[in-house]
This record gives structure tokens, C-alpha cells and sequence, in this order.
């Protein structure tokens, strides 16, 4: 599990897969967990995040930062 969180430490995530974390912290098995989602997963994907308005948030920050 440390090999785990060392391994997401600069992975993007957004907070609506908080449960996904949980699910595997606590050892809680549900037809709901999606290792997918869940950071600490090796098979976590990186998904794009988007925000309330539509706009993709990656994509705005690396405008910003090139600037």
C-alpha cells in the first residue's frame, strides 16, 4: 500500500473518486469500487478533469503555465 501512495503522489485525481480510495483502504468489497478510479490502484487511469462549466481543467492549467 506505501509503494502504492508514493506512486500517486503527482497522479491527477479529482475528489468524486474519494470513495474509490476508501473502498480499498478499508477493505470494503461492494459491486461499486472501480479500481480504475481509485488513485492507490495500479490500475488507476488518468481521466480527464472537467469542470462544472464544461471546461477541461488540465487544459487550462497548461495554457496558464506556458504563458
Amino acid at each position: 500500500m506505501i509503494r502504492n501512495i508514493k506512486a500517486a503522489l503527482d497522479k491527477p485525481f479529482m475528489t468524486d473518486n474519494v470513495c474509490q480510495i476508501l473502498f480499498d483502504l478499508s477493505g470494503i468489497q461492494t459491486k461499486y469500487y472501480v479500481p480504475q478510479r481509485d488513485l492507490l490502484s495500479p490500475k488507476y487511469k488518468i481521466r480527464d478533469r472537467i469542470l462544472g462549466n464544461g471546461d477541461n481543467y488540465d487544459k487550462i492549467m497548461r495554457s496558464h503555465q506556458n504563458k
